[in-house]
């Protein structure tokens, strides 16, 4: 299944898990939309990644998550 494109309908999950992930994606906006998406509303979402970036790239990362969420 494509990451930024589920088959799953809007709402569909109380907790969605994305680990070691969000480096590969193409698109980081698209990738946590999606995950938001699917997500229902009051839901949890986890994010572990493993990458080692200048602080200044990884807060804008952290406030595109906050922004979807």
């Amino acid at each position: 299944m494509d990451a930024l494109k589920m088959d799953f309908p809007d709402n569909s999950f109380d907790l969605v898990w994305g680990c070691e992930s969000g480096e590969h994606m193409p698109d980081k906006a698209a990738y946590v939309k999606e995950m938001t998406r699917v997500l229902k509303p009051g839901g949890t979402l986890v994010i572990a990644t493993w990458c080692q970036r200048e602080l200044e790239k990884v807060s804008f990362f952290l406030l595109l998550v906050a922004f979807w969420c």
